[in-house]
């Protein structure tokens, strides 16, 4: 393995700078509404900044993190860098958009990445790679080569502990935590890694877990070669890990032969961290999954793209793909460059209403459903899709006169707000909002769900329901009047894991809770008639 050879998200945005948001209706639809937006700025025009990865917490906040150099700033709070090329930030929102705190790290070399997952109480659990020296808190770690790293945060921004995997030659672009407070790693090596606990040894991809003390379990292999980019988990903690690879590669007891330079691959993994399927798509050139999302039966959406172009110029296309629970690929979409330029998909989530939000960047003409979208640089998009790949709609940022930016990560809230965090260069407007600056800025935008719900709706009436029995083993009934409507089953930490549609008629409703990790959920009933619906379970 080659760490020349592998693709980092920044770099895609060399042309830095966008997101004023024309968000465009499709199917009948009324557009979403961008609520805010926060610049992160940086200090130059050139510093390079960019939000890679958000995550929210079930109270609504919001955590960033991403690089800078020189210097950033959050609202009044203010990052300097300190020794070393290589600076990451974490931040910290209120879900009113107020900026509670900022921390950073400092490394030797810009040769680092940052990937941030929160828990049910607003830890933070921040996990990468660097090259050389990394200071986190008072904690410093070194290197001889690429070393992974996983730090935890309390919610006020304070380390609680570090953890360093491998020697040399180890990576981790995955970060996912459970509701039971346990954060999984998922990122690939060249020789053996260890968190502190037991040791693996080899090369390829890996699994491990660590508890909420930071206690690891030995890592598991996922595949014989390959690079890691993401990962997710569902609500009984099976994991989804998406990468790339070249060859022949062993995934469990799947064997993969890319049919091009690189292949994208998608693996289903137990709690135990056990391959149970792996799937692999691309074609004669190099493709890429960067993130994976699943709704609530676990059936995992990958965004990525493929290369459309032959040999002699690279054009990437945005992909995106679903696949069942059991691995089987329902639908997948290849669409945008038509010249060598470079269109990508980096992140996807999953709304909780039946709907994958998607979001990256376009450098020529694309169509979203019947929506075409334009730039003269290199734009933003944001695109929503039902379970069934239609377009339910599309928006996209407009720049010029040089400006530019790029969607890179994604996550939405329990009440369907969306979040969309990247970079940006020069002034940006998303809908009515307006980012003014000269600068290479990261950004933090929120979208509320208007594009989702009728605006002529009135507001929804609550009732509460009662699940029995409750505790629950398995299943649960609830009693709920007639007209039908949409079951979502939701986590400590806010996220729909399993979700079903309600019976037309009157009378006791059964909900599978099989399998989901024993905890506190929330029954959440939307009824055709606009009333919600909700009930405490305890599963056992």
């Amino acid at each position: 393995m080659n760490n020349s050879t592998r693709i980092h998200l920044l770099p895609r945005l060399a042309l830095l700078g966008l997101l004023g948001f024309a968000s465009v209706a499709a199917q009948a639809q009324t557009a979403p509404t961008w609520a805010s937006v926060q610049r992160i700025s940086g200090d130059s025009p050139s510093s390079g900044s960019g939000t890679y990865k958000v995550a929210v917490a079930p109270d609504g906040s919001q955590y960033v993190t991403g690089h800078f150099e020189g210097g950033i700033t959050f609202g009044s709070i203010s990052l300097t860098e300190g020794g070393g090329s290589g600076h990451i930030y974490l931040a910290k929102y209120s879900a009113a958009g107020a900026v509670l705190w900022a921390t950073k790290i400092d490394a030797s070399s810009s040769d680092l990445f940052s990937n941030v997952a929160v828990d049910a109480a607003g830890n933070a659990y921040l996990a990468g790679y660097f090259a050389g020296s990394l200071q986190v808190g008072t904690t410093a770690l070194t290197s001889s080569g690429n070393d992974a790293y996983v730090a935890k945060y309390n919610a006020q921004g304070v380390v609680q502990w570090v953890r360093q995997g491998g020697t040399a030659g180890t990576f981790v672009q995955g970060v996912a935590v459970d509701a039971s407070g346990n954060v999984t790693l998922a990122g690939d090596c060249v020789s053996a890694v260890s968190f502190g606990g037991p040791g693996l040894a080899g090369n390829g991809p890996f699994l491990v877990k660590l508890s909420s003390t930071g206690t690891a379990q030995a890592p598991k292999r996922i595949g014989s070669r390959g690079f890691v980019n993401e990962m997710t988990l569902d609500g009984a903690g099976n994991a989804y890990v998406v990468g790339t690879f070249s060859g022949t590669a062993q995934f469990g007891a799947t064997s993969l032969t890319s049919a091009g330079t690189l292949d994208l691959f998608l693996a289903k993994l137990d709690p135990a961290g056990n391959v149970l399927w792996t799937q692999r798509d691309g074609g004669a050139n190099e493709d890429n999954a960067l993130d994976v999302a699943v709704d609530g039966n676990g059936n995992p959406m990958v965004a990525g793209y493929y290369d459309g172009q032959g040999t002699t110029s690279f054009t990437s296309k945005i992909y995106v793909a679903r696949f069942s629970n059991q691995g089987t690929r329902l639908w997948s979409r290849q669409l945008g460059a038509t010249t060598p330029d470079e269109d990508v998909a980096n992140s996807v989530t999953y709304d909780g209403r039946g709907g994958y939000y998607i979001t990256g960047s376009f450098a020529s003409p694309i169509v979203f459903g019947t929506t075409t979208l334009t730039t003269q640089s290199q734009d933003v998009y944001v695109v929503r899709y039902d379970s069934q790949g239609n377009v339910l709609w599309a928006g996209q940022s407009t720049s010029s006169g040089g400006n530019a930016a790029g969607g890179l990560g994604l996550a939405a809230d329990g009440a369907g707000n969306v979040y969309v965090g990247g970079g940006m260069f020069g002034t940006v407007t998303f809908g009515t909002q307006v980012s003014a600056g000269t600068t290479s800025s990261s950004f933090l935008a929120k979208l509320t769900p208007g594009g989702i719900v009728a605006a002529t709706r009135p507001a929804l009436a609550r009732v509460n329901l009662a699940a029995f029995p409750n505790p629950a083993a398995g299943l649960t009934t609830l009693n709920l009047p007639a007209g039908g409507g949409h079951l979502a089953v939701v986590d400590a930490l806010g996220r729909t894991v399993r979700e079903q549609a309600l019976p037309t008629a009157a009378g006791a409703c059964p909900v599978s809770v099989a399998g989901l990790t024993p905890g506190l959920y929330q029954l959440r009933a939307t009824f055709a008639n606009g009333t919600v619906g909700t009930a405490a379970l305890t599963v056992r």
